[in-house]
Formats: structure tokens, C-alpha cells, sequence
């Protein structure tokens, strides 16, 4: 994991930030919180951080521990866009810029909120088809079961039809037998 055009990150920051979970429970994750993801998720509008004070890494942490990570980390700019699903937002796409004193521009933000549009879209149609594949085997089930159970009269009745021309034969009756074999070529 590495920072594009940039030195690997240090192994201790990996393990940091693999340590440092987002889980409301432990309270490292307030999603009252007015801005950052809790506020995307909450409100389904993107942020545009242009410019990361150090006043804003002071209000974002809950613990002074994580405020040493966030400085550690030289975040220095950050968008964070929703990702909706059925209308309804389930997470979002949070992009930080750190260490390459690059600063995001409105530019960067406007194709980071396409990319989460695109990204919407991308779930909804993996749904939609998942769907669509569920109704499909769920018809072809019926269609076999109906087909079987059509079936299963007619064979019933084409033995019972044989049966019959059987008997007429033995007994002589052409009338019956006949109207039988008029039936099987119908």
C-alpha cells in the first residue's frame, strides 16, 4: 500500500491505521458528528475539504490518540462523497490527501462525486441483476414443475386410452376401438 509517486508508507503507520477501527461501540465513531462521513452517511450530501487545519484533526478526534495518528498521517486535504443504493445512502468513498502537500482542487471534487454516482449506479444494476437471475431460475422451476404436472394427466390417459383399445379388441368391439384410436391421433 503505497501512496502514488510516493514513498511506501512505514510499517508502523500501516499497522496504526489497521488497528484504528471505525466502530461506533467503541466510541472512536460519533454519527452525530456535523461533518466528516457520519455527516455524508447521515445527510447523503459530499464534503470538500480543500484545506485540513490542524483545528479540524483537534475536532475530528475523540481520542488524543488518534489525533497523533491523524497528524502523523500529514493530512492535509479530503472529499468524502455518499454511496446510495435504492435511494437510500449505505456508506461512502472518503479520498485523503497526505504527505504530498497535494491539495484537492473542485476539479478533483466534482469527478470524485461522479466516480460515487457511477459507483451507486454500478450496486444497483449488480442488484437488479442478481434480481433479474432470481426470477429467472424461479420461472424456470415453475415452467419444469407445470410441464410435469401436464404431463402426468395425459401420460395417465394415454395408458387408460390403450387399455381400452385392448379390450375392445378382445371383445370384438370395433366401434369402441375405433373411437379410441380416433382419440390418439388427436
Amino acid at each position: 500500500m503505497a501512496e502514488y509517486g510516493k514513498k511506501p508508507w512505514n510499517q508502523s503507520r500501516r499497522r496504526c491505521i489497521n488497528r484504528w477501527k471505525l466502530k461506533s461501540d467503541q466510541g472512536l465513531f460519533n454519527l452525530a458528528d456535523s461533518r466528516g462521513l457520519p455527516n455524508v452517511i447521515r445527510t447523503g450530501k459530499a464534503e470538500f475539504y480543500p484545506v485540513i487545519t490542524d483545528e479540524m484533526l483537534v475536532a475530528a478526534s475523540v481520542t488524543k490518540r488518534q489525533l497523533t495518528l491523524l497528524r502523523s498521517l500529514g493530512v492535509f486535504s479530503a472529499i468524502i462523497v455518499p454511496i446510495f443504493s435504492q435511494g437510500k445512502v449505505i456508506g461512502g468513498i472518503t479520498l485523503v490527501n497526505a504527505e504530498s502537500k497535494r491539495r484537492f482542487l473542485h476539479t478533483d471534487f466534482v469527478m470524485i462525486k461522479e466516480l460515487g454516482s457511477r459507483l451507486s449506479l454500478a450496486i444497483d444494476n449488480a442488484r437488479l441483476y442478481k434480481e433479474a437471475q432470481d426470477a429467472v431460475a424461479v420461472r424456470d422451476e415453475f415452467i419444469s414443475v407445470a410441464s410435469h404436472e401436464l404431463n402426468t394427466p395425459v401420460t395417465s390417459l394415454k395408458v387408460y386410452n390403450q387399455v381400452l383399445i385392448q379390450q375392445a379388441r378382445e371383445k370384438g368391439d370395433t366401434t369402441l376401438e375405433n373411437i379410441c384410436l380416433k382419440w390418439m391421433i388427436k
